[in-house]
């Protein structure tokens, strides 16, 4: 039998499939099982080459299974459980271990953040290896820390744990697609350094870092640098938060970080401009060297995630197309996936991997079909037309993940996509430019001046979106099984579509049912009156009452802290926000249909709101033994005890009113 009778034709799509299965099913899948599965499969494949009775259907569904298991395999060598083990047996809090600083990023925040691999640690005069990547939150005072500097330190380390607080950051599956599961805190006189990084390719990635980055705030208006790095270094480390909350409300998120669909447009104009000069350079060579400038760009950018996948991503696409051949822009995608998923499985649970093949899978499906839904003869309404097409396609495939991820919607997506699509590409462009002719400096200053025009523009223009009556619809709260749900819903609908006929009354109906489900959930959260006490060492709570939304806090050193839960929990409840500080003594708000009361006491806080009544216990001693119960909530700092009551520890206290 031949090979090409036995391999499916969408090959990638199945082997892709099959190995994101076995990933996200490796929580659950017993060792016993995914070994009997992984060599039962492979005998089976083998046994039914040989017998040549392998069909195309039947070897479809072997490959994904086999490929289940190949996903489930990977993913335990990348996270090693011996090795974790090995790590929570050997590491006790405040021993002495020795790391390398794998990547490091300053901020003028009280924290900055660094990734560095633990090797050793020590205890009672003996050294124990280790191998865990750790995130490394390093005191803002401390300075001179540089990539591959080699650290004995001696700090707390802990597992990274979600806070449980309403429309929280998921910190726990952010960092697991990063391969870290612990977080340290480090401080002046808590370390010193022992040696330097010595290799020269490290050390020239480093020099190149700082190069870059002193490039752009050195010719970069101020408030245009942040947006530059992140757009075209794919460095967001430098992003304010009004930039990245600006971007977010107005559906435009996804510019800050280099995408498939960013590399394959100037990849694409690349090619198009090499082609003007037919008589020097064909078409193929054309394209062989537009991409090389693209390899280029990622290696300058220090190999940047987000770079590297669309790098990589629109290569595999283009070397396709090149081929002459036959081809599916499907498979070709999913096969730069399982590219990418090989060299770290945990890739999958990263949400800018997600978003980026999800956008670039809808383009795939969807742009063809709403691009000829209708017809323009004029070339700049075609051009257009032919944006929104990108755009919507990009959204249906990205919107559970959007509704999921950031509990808002942009009503204005498709205005602010047509804007800065344009925008991006010459920014994009611009900033290329920049770099390579950085020492020509009449030339590069005109650029750099060019650059922070329209970085500048681009702000300009997301911030008037933003401003827009209804920008953003907020409120939306769905769970994980729900996001699988509307991915199926999508397959379903575009089936039915696909077959046409009656199928096409049940796609419709599909897309009326899910459109209504998801807005009778906002509406109920826009009507819940709730009481709200965040797991938080700084006292921070709202109450909701219909559409506002009081926040109390207790000092003026942690607002930032309270802005950022009160934001969190706005997106998921919408309503207008103000902020109350708890002064010593009594407070009382009154309003129509609200009372509230809070007494400070040395142990507790007496919290009353319309009818209902809890104490806040800041400390546990012989005066108030007695009289915890039930409707006490205890700090953070305390440890869970028989009490009855909420302990704060395990999640913000959420009571409805």
């Amino acid at each position: 039998m031949l090979l090409s009778e036995i391999i499916p034709k969408r090959i990638f799509v199945i082997i892709a499939l099959g190995f994101c299965s076995g990933i996200v099913g490796h929580d659950w899948i017993s060792n016993l099982f995914e070994s009997t599965l992984i060599f039962s499969m492979i005998f089976l494949l083998m046994l039914l080459i040989y017998a040549g009775k392998l069909k195309p259907i039947s070897g479809s569904l072997v490959f994904f299974l086999l490929f289940i298991s190949l996903g489930y395999q990977s993913v335990e060598q990348k996270t090693s459980p011996l090795l974790k083990d090995n790590f929570d047996e050997r590491y006790i809090s405040q021993d002495v271990v020795t790391a390398k600083i794998l990547d490091i990023s300053y901020k003028d925040q009280r924290w900055n953040k660094a990734i560095v691999k633990l090797n050793y640690v020590f205890r009672y005069a003996e050294k124990f290896p280790l191998d865990e990547k750790i995130l490394l939150l390093i005191d803002n005072d401390v300075e001179g820390l540089e990539k591959g500097d080699e650290l004995i330190l001696n700090s707390s380390i802990e597992p990274i744990k979600n806070k449980g607080n309403p429309g929280e950051f998921d910190a726990e599956t952010y960092w697991k697609s990063k391969g870290i599961s612990h977080i340290g805190f480090l401080r002046g006189g808590e370390f010193f350094i022992g040696s330097r990084e010595k290799n020269i390719l490290v050390s020239w990635f480093n020099r190149l870092d700082r190069m870059l980055s002193q490039l752009f705030e050195d010719r970069l208006r101020p408030e245009a640098i942040g947006i530059a790095k992140a757009l075209i270094l794919g460095d967001r480390d430098h992003l304010d938060s009004e930039a990245v909350r600006t971007f977010g409300n107005a559906g435009a998120m996804h510019v800050l970080a280099v995408s498939g669909l960013h590399v394959g447009l100037i990849l694409t104009m690349l090619i198009f401009v090499l082609s003007r000069f037919p008589k020097w350079i064909s078409k193929y060579r054309a394209t062989v060297i537009a991409l090389g400038i693209i390899w280029f760009y990622s290696l300058i950018t220090g190999f940047s995630p987000s770079v590297f996948r669309a790098v990589v991503m629109f290569s595999l696409l283009t070397i396709a197309k090149l081929s002459g051949k036959n081809y599916n822009s499907i498979n070709v995608l999913m096969a730069s996936a399982m590219i990418l998923l090989l060299y770290d499985p945990l890739l999958l649970y990263d949400l800018g991997f997600q978003l980026s093949y999800m956008a670039m899978l809808g383009i795939f499906i969807l742009y063809k079909p709403i691009s000829s839904f209708l017809f323009f003869s004029n070339r700049w309404l075609k051009l257009i037309w032919d944006g929104t097409a990108v755009a919507l396609s990009a959204q249906v495939f990205t919107l559970p993940l959007t509704l999921y991820f950031f509990h808002q919607y942009p009503n204005y997506f498709l205005l602010s996509n047509l804007g800065l699509m344009a925008l991006t590409n010459l920014i994009l462009i611009a900033g290329i430019l920049l770099i390579s002719i950085q020492f020509i400096p009449l030339v590069s200053g005109a650029f750099a001046w060019v650059l922070s025009i329209l970085v500048m523009t681009m702000f300009f223009f997301v911030q008037w979106v933003q401003n827009l009556p209804a920008s953003t619809a907020t409120g939306f709260e769905i769970s994980l099984l729900e996001v699988v749900a509307l991915f199926v819903i999508i397959a379903l609908v575009l089936f039915s579509f696909y077959k046409k006929g009656r199928w096409i009354y049940l796609g419709s109906t599909m897309i009326v049912i899910t459109c209504t489900a998801i807005v009778f959930q906002r509406f109920t959260n826009l009507n819940k009156n709730e009481f709200v006490i965040f797991n938080e060492t700084h006292l921070t709570f709202c109450v909701k009452m219909d559409d506002e939304i009081q926040c109390f806090y207790l000092s003026d050193n942690d607002i930032q802290k309270s802005v950022y839960l009160a934001q969190n929990y706005q997106k998921i409840r919408p309503g207008n926000l103000t902020y109350n500080k708890l002064e010593n003594g009594v407070v009382e708000l009154r309003k129509e249909n609200f009372y509230f009361k809070c007494a400070d006491s040395l142990t507790f806080f007496d919290i009353q709101i319309n009818e209902g009544h809890w104490k806040l216990i800041k400390k546990i001693n012989f005066g108030n033994y007695q009289s915890l119960g039930k409707n006490c909530i205890f700090m953070p700092w305390l440890d869970k005890s028989d009490f009855g009551g909420h302990f704060l520890s395990e999640g913000a206290f959420v009571a409805k009113l």
